[in-house]
């Protein structure tokens, strides 16, 4: 770009100071449609009464200035929120703006010299810029980012990129205070978050489960779940306990509940209520569920017992050598017992090989487990309806004696 006085040297515009000038490339971003018209509408309202449009008095409809065009909004106007998504996004220095607005032909030449005032302010992400002349007319006007109605574009998308990524405000606003970043304060992320981004989230679970379940039933098959709870914090002092049912089939997880501790007035009804609240959402849909595996709570096998006892219950295998480890460690520590302790983890091992190799059958399962006391005391053929031998390889005696296989087993146990 050439500016236009004699003899003057070409202008280069450069977002970041630099030393020499260069060219930079950019890799083709796929155009992925990222928001759908089921979410988002064309039509932007100016509600005054949302406390997150901030209404700018130099974008005011009532601004009859006819040297100003306000292009964001008509970008807006002509094109979807989509492109706002998608288009690039630069960090720009503020000495570099200045250049850019004042020494280049953005504003004309003649501007230049009567320009006396260059009016900068900033709300959240964006920054208004107002030249004025002498005489203090307004002479040119821009906005480094379009608008939503009177939201600043990045404001919002700043709000979503912090959620959805799974950050907090403080790391994100923390890496903006470094950097000397204008950004948004926490008031206006979480009133964005509370009032867009919340009911954004939970309109597209919603589409998501119903397409879900809507499969499901289009296949008329019965479910096999997998279920458990999750709290945010651990012991008994948890404030949230969300409780998901997960299809073993599609890997995916047709129901979840969030618990709230005031519902229940203590934390640990929590997760036996999400359990009850997701079984009766599925239940009330129509769907038969024939096996559900959780974990050893308590209060799950008591209510499974009592109110859905047609429903076959298993125990997650994870959860069971856990609490087979426990108890072994406990038990080894006994006096007369110490030489189980070496054992512990072979038998969980067994634990896990004979529910993977099960195929279902209970009676084959429990044969095959029990058949642990009769390999610890280097017994390999035995008696059993379904099971009389160990599945392994011949053990050299030598194998036998180092891991302390004989005939008198574990004393005391």
């Amino acid at each position: 770009m050439q500016n236009s006085h004699m003899g003057a040297k070409p202008f280069l515009a450069s977002s970041t100071p630099i030393k020499l000038p260069g060219t930079h490339t950019t890799p083709n971003k796929l155009d992925n449609k990222l928001l759908n018209s089921s979410f988002t509408s064309n039509s932007f309202c100016d509600d005054r009464n949302d406390s997150t449009f901030e209404v700018d008095m130099d974008c005011d409809s009532s601004d009859n200035d006819s040297t100003h065009t306000d292009d964001s909004t008509e970008f807006i106007e002509g094109d979807t929120q989509t492109l706002i998504a998608n288009q690039g996004k630069f960090i720009v220095f503020e000495s570099q703006l200045e250049i850019c607005l004042l020494d280049s032909n953005v504003v004309n030449v003649i501007v230049q010299w009567i320009c006396q005032t260059l009016l900068k302010t900033s709300s959240g992400t964006i920054l208004r810029v107002s030249v004025f002349c002498t005489n203090g007319h307004l002479i040119h006007r821009w906005l480094s980012q379009p608008l939503i109605g009177k939201m600043p574009a990045g404001n919002l998308l700043a709000s979503a990129a912090t959620l959805f990524c799974g950050q907090t405000y403080t790391h994100i606003a923390q890496f903006a205070e470094f950097m000397n970043l204008k950004f948004i304060t926490e008031s206006t992320f979480t009133t964005i978050q509370r009032e867009y981004l919340m009911p954004v989230i939970q309109h597209t679970c919603s589409l998501l489960q119903a397409k879900l379940l809507d499969k499901i039933k289009s296949t008329n098959r019965t479910l096999q779940l997998a279920g458990d709870g999750r709290c945010d914090s651990p012991g008994f002092s948890a404030k949230y306990c969300t409780y998901s049912l997960l299809d073993m089939e599609s890997q995916h997880i047709p129901t979840f509940v969030t618990i709230k501790v005031t519902e229940m007035g203590s934390s640990c009804k929590m997760e036996v209520e999400g359990f009850r609240r997701c079984m009766e959402y599925l239940l009330d849909k129509g769907f038969q569920i024939v096996v559900l595996g959780t974990d050893r709570h308590v209060q799950i096998r008591s209510l499974m017992k009592k109110q859905y006892p047609e429903i076959e219950h298993q125990f997650d295998v994870w959860h069971l050598a856990n609490s087979v480890r426990k108890k072994l460690l406990a038990k080894s520590k006994l006096r007369g017992a110490e030489d189980l302790g070496p054992w512990i983890k072979a038998i969980c091992n067994h634990l896990w090989w004979c529910s993977s190799n099960s195929s279902g059958n209970k009676e084959w399962l429990e044969e095959s487990f029990i058949s642990i006391v009769r390999h610890v005391v280097n017994e390999h053929t035995f008696e059993g309806k379904m099971v009389t031998t160990c599945a392994h390889e011949p053990i050299a005696p030598e194998m036998a004696r180092t891991k302390k296989m004989d005939e008198k087993g574990f004393q005391g146990t």
